[in-house]
C-alpha cells in the first residue's frame, strides 16, 4: 500500500516566481573568487598604463635639464636691424632721479638726453602687443664718458651661504657709471677710472644670471662677464643709448616648470624690477621666445619696451645704471632685507602684481558669505 504522508511535493514552494536559478550560473558564479577578480581589474589597470605611457611620447614637454637649451636658439634669426654709427657724443647733465615705492629716493644717476630705451629688434615669439613702444634713441659713436665716469660704482651681493638655503640666492650686481653692454661678446664694460669695485686681478667679474643657485644647472647658463675698463675709448662705441636702468638675466634651469617660472625668474624679477614702474630694460640670457610669449603680460607689466634677445643681439647698448642676475628670497617667501628686499613687499604684493598683470577684476578672492549673492568665480 503507496503511502503519501511523507513524499515530497513535486513543486517548490512559494510558486514559479521564486525559482532558483539554473544549476550551471550557479556554479560559474562560486567560481569566481574576489582575489581572481581583483587580479583580473589590476591586470585590465596596468594595460591601460601601459598604453598611456607608450603613446604619451607625442605629449612630452621639453626639459632643459637633460637637453641643451641652445637649441631652441638656433631657430631665433638674429637681430635684423642695424644702427648707423655717428660721431655724436652723449651729453652726461640731465640727472634723473628714481624714486622707491616708499617715497625714498635712490642715488641719482645720470642719463644721457634721448628718447625711450631701446628695445632691439622684434623677437619670435614676441606678441605685436608687447612691441607697444619702440626705441626713438638716436645711435652715437661715444658712451656717457666724461664726467659720468667718474661716478662708476659696482657693488654686488654675494651672501647666498646664510639661513641654511646655500643654493636659493645667487650672486647679483648693481651697476652705475657709463656702463656698455655686448651681447655678442657677453660682455658688460664699465668706463672706472678709480678701478675701484670687486673685481679680480684681470679687472674682470664673471656671473651666471640664473636665479637659482644651483651647481647642477649654473653651467648651462650663459656667463655674463663685467669688464671694468679706465677710459671710454677702451670700451666698444655704442650703437644704442637708453635712458632707463638694464636688467640682465637667464631663463635658463629649471624654468619650464611653472613653479620655477615663478621662484627663478617672476618672483625674482617682482623684486628686482617692479619699483621701477615700467621704465627698465629686460635683457634674456639663454632666450626662449615661447617662454617670453607665455609671460607676456607679466613682461609688460614690469617693462614698457621690448626685451632684448641676448644670445643674439648684435649691438652695444649703453646704460647709466644696470643689474646683473635678480633678487630672491626662499621658494615662494618674500622676507624683508636691506639689500634684497628694501621695499619690504611681501607675497600679498605679489599676489597683487599678477592679478594686475591679467587684468582681474579683484585684488582677492571673495569669501563666500562676505557680500548677499555673491558666487564664486574660476
Amino acid at each position: 500500500m503507496n503511502s503519501t504522508a511523507y513524499s515530497r511535493p513535486s513543486k517548490l514552494p512559494g510558486g514559479a516566481g521564486d525559482r532558483r536559478p539554473p544549476t550551471r550560473l550557479r556554479g560559474f558564479a562560486s567560481k569566481i573568487e574576489p582575489k581572481k577578480l581583483g587580479a583580473g581589474l589590476l591586470a585590465g589597470c596596468c594595460l591601460a598604463l601601459l598604453t598611456y605611457v607608450s603613446l604619451a611620447k607625442l605629449f612630452a614637454i621639453y626639459s632643459p635639464v637633460f637637453a641643451n637649451t641652445s637649441g631652441l636658439l638656433q631657430n631665433t634669426p638674429p637681430a635684423s636691424s642695424s644702427v648707423p654709427e655717428t660721431t655724436d657724443a652723449i651729453p652726461a647733465e640731465d640727472t634723473t632721479f628714481i624714486g622707491r615705492e616708499n617715497g625714498n629716493a635712490v642715488d641719482p644717476v645720470d642719463f644721457p638726453e634721448e628718447g625711450p630705451a631701446a628695445a632691439g629688434s622684434q623677437e619670435p615669439g614676441v606678441p605685436e602687443v608687447l612691441s607697444r613702444k619702440e626705441d626713438e634713441a638716436e645711435t652715437a659713436e661715444g658712451g656717457a664718458g666724461g664726467d659720468g665716469a667718474a661716478l662708476a660704482k659696482m657693488s654686488c651681493d654675494e651672501n647666498g651661504v646664510d639661513e641654511g638655503f646655500p643654493y636659493a640666492r645667487p650672486s647679483v650686481c648693481e651697476l652705475s657709471g657709463d656702463i656698455r653692454i655686448s651681447p655678442k661678446q657677453k660682455t658688460m664694460y664699465l668706463v672706472n677710472p678709480s678701478g675701484a669695485g670687486g673685481f679680480d686681478e684681470n679687472g674682470e667679474k664673471r656671473l651666471r644670471p640664473y636665479a637659482r643657485k644651483d651647481d647642477f644647472l649654473l653651467p648651462a647658463v650663459v656667463e655674463v662677464t663685467v669688464k671694468s675698463v679706465p677710459s671710454a675709448a677702451a670700451a666698444p662705441q655704442c650703437t644704442k643709448k637708453h635712458r632707463v636702468p638694464a636688467v640682465v638675466f637667464s631663463v635658463a634651469g629649471y624654468t619650464d616648470n611653472f613653479f620655477h617660472d615663478n621662484t627663478d625668474a617672476l618672483i625674482p624679477l617682482f623684486l628686482t624690477a617692479s619699483h621701477l614702474k615700467g621704465e627698465v630694460q629686460l635683457l634674456i640670457t639663454n632666450y626662449k621666445p615661447w617662454w617670453v610669449q607665455k609671460y607676456t603680460p607679466v613682461l609688460r607689466k614690469l617693462s614698457n619696451y621690448d626685451p632684448i634677445n641676448f644670445d643674439a643681439d648684435a649691438g652695444v647698448h649703453c646704460f647709466a645704471a644696470g643689474f646683473l642676475g635678480l633678487y630672491r628670497d626662499r621658494d615662494l617667501i618674500i622676507s624683508p632685507h636691506p639689500t634684497r628686499n628694501p621695499r619690504n613687499y611681501t607675497m600679498v604684493d605679489y599676489n597683487r602684481f599678477i592679478r594686475s598683470a591679467y587684468a582681474l577684476r579683484r585684488d582677492r578672492p571673495s569669501a563666500l558669505g562676505e557680500v548677499p549673492g555673491m558666487r564664486p568665480q574660476m
